[in-house]
């Protein structure tokens, strides 16, 4: 804050000044009510003009001082109010990363929002107890279990009410500040209906707050068109003549007639910020660690949900693609504790077809490394680290390499390979979360290996090695299965060997199986 200091020379700024000024008054008194009763001598005259100079001075500089309280009085409440506000804009953007995919949404809300009421004729006071709402309308949220939140398909008639709770919610949490608006009732009313079906209180037209209507209408708007919710983002178009259609029942004429307004010019705003500021850059930073222990979990779940190996180490590869930004993601395995060569088992992404039959050697080069030395590596792309088939697809040239061993109870049992078409595309965050990936990808693929194992041993006679009655039972069945769903015929042959049963009798039914 600028500091503004006081005129120079005022008597207030010492007391002998004051004094003197008290002193130089009395002539100044005498000349005015003496000569009722006696004479005056000729010298008070010049006392007394110097007094009235004195005086009015003292006047003026009073004047000037309360005029410099007074700005330094408005300054340090203007500093005082955007400091609440920033406060308050950077401990939502810190909240509103807790949904990684939602980031961004409170800002644009706000810019709406405030363009909105503008246009509508509020106050500056007015619109900024509107600039606080618009960033904190979701701060309810926080009541909401994160699966709820986070929940990307559709929710059930339960879970849809206990969402609904998160308006009220946030009202409650704001009710106890006291900010000079009417913050916590806007928040609270955000998701009224202007014809009263909706909710907390079912309240109608006018009834529900300004703030509050404006609120409802620029939330649907940027959530229809922003990839924050559970359904595909839509148009800008398609989006307005959403909120245009529920004019009278979801929202409030004029508030929708000024949005129509202002959307053009705020848009082109919002786009022409290129530059992140250091609160989003800070925002973007928990995002992303939100980000990555969504992705983690989501990873968890779904190759924990498999037991097929071929499927969970084709799903494997195309997650990890999106935990960490990668052009291909290679999963080489070892065919047998006692084996020294790694094999290709999934590829995912550019150059799949160069490295869908890839090898490696164990404790050569930076696969070959990585698994006999259970390290992760970061490096250049390095073409002599994999023996690649020819291929008649294009190769895609690539950059940078990120491996990581795939580990199961203490052993390594593959690598992980994550391959950019950029140089030093990968560093040690990505190198941390991959680590952490290659320990919950060894687990799941090992309990997969082991079942695939097993199932193969069962469906395999041990005399011949050929499938067995077992196999021939199941795949019979899926065939039909399969037949029954896509409407289509199936057909069996079976074929009966003559006199065979003297070889059930001899050597028994299993052995005859």
């Amino acid at each position: 804050m600028r500091n503004q200091s006081l005129p120079s020379g005022h008597p207030m700024e010492e007391p002998i000044g004051l004094l003197v000024l008290l002193l130089a008054m009395g002539p100044l008194l005498v000349l005015l009510l003496a000569p009722r009763f006696v004479s005056v001598p000729a010298v008070v005259l010049p006392i007394a003009v110097a007094s009235l100079w004195s005086l009015c001075r003292f006047i003026r500089l009073s004047r000037e001082r309360e005029q410099v309280l007074i700005a330094r009085l408005r300054e340090e409440q203007s500093a005082t109010k955007h400091l609440c506000i920033t406060a308050i804009e950077t401990l939502a953007c810190a909240l509103e990363a807790r949904v990684p995919r939602s980031l961004g949404h409170l800002a644009r809300v706000q810019a709406y929002a405030v363009a909105v009421g503008r246009h509508m004729g509020m106050d500056e006071d007015a619109l900024d107890g509107l600039r606080v709402a618009s960033m904190l309308h979701e701060i309810g949220r926080l009541g909401m279990p994160n699966s709820l939140v986070l929940m990307e398909t559709d929710r059930s008639d339960t879970l849809t009410e206990r969402m609904r709770l998160y308006p009220a919610l946030g009202g409650r949490i704001l009710a106890p500040v006291p900010f000079p608006w009417p913050v916590s009732a806007i928040v609270r009313h955000q998701c009224e209906r202007f014809d009263g079906q909706g909710y907390p209180d079912h309240l109608a037209d006018a009834r529900i707050p300004l703030g509050s209507r404006i609120v409802a209408v620029v939330d649907s708007y940027d959530s229809l068109v922003t990839v924050r919710s559970r359904c595909e983002p839509v148009s800008h178009d398609d989006a307005l003549g959403e909120i245009v259609k529920g004019v009278g029942t979801l929202y409030d004429a004029s508030v929708v007639a000024a949005f129509r307004h202002i959307v053009a010019d705020v848009r082109h705003e919002l786009d022409a910020r290129s530059t992140p500021s250091a609160l989003q850059g800070a925002a973007f930073e928990i995002a992303r660690a939100g980000l990555e222990a969504h992705a983690l979990f989501d990873l968890a779940c779904d190759v924990g949900s498999s037991l097929d190996l071929e499927s969970t180490l084709q799903l494997l590869a195309v997650r990890i693609c999106a935990i960490v930004p990668s052009v291909s993601c290679l999963i080489l395995m070892r065919q047998s504790e006692e084996s020294e060569v790694l094999s290709s088992r999934a590829a995912f992404g550019v150059n799949q077809s160069h490295f869908a039959t890839a090898q490696a050697t164990l404790g050569t080069y930076l696969t070959g490394r990585a698994a006999s030395r259970g390290e992760a590596a970061v490096a250049s792309y390095l073409a002599d680290d994999l023996r690649l088939r020819v291929s008649s697809e294009p190769w895609t040239t690539l950059r940078s390499t990120l491996i990581v061993p795939m580990r199961a109870f203490g052993r390594v049992i593959g690598t992980i390979n994550l391959y950019h078409s950029d140089a030093e595309a990968f560093d040690d965050d990505d190198m941390r979360v991959m680590v952490v990936v290659g320990e919950v990808a060894g687990r799941a693929v090992y309990n997969a290996e082991l079942y695939s194992r097993t199932q193969d041993s069962a469906f395999t006679d041990t005399v011949t090695g050929l499938r067995n009655g077992r196999y021939l039972a199941d795949f019979l069945e899926a065939q039909i299965d399969s037949a029954r769903t896509s409407n289509r015929s199936v057909s069996v042959l079976n074929m009966d060997l003559d006199r065979f049963k003297i070889v059930n009798d001899v050597y028994g039914h299993s052995r005859g199986d």
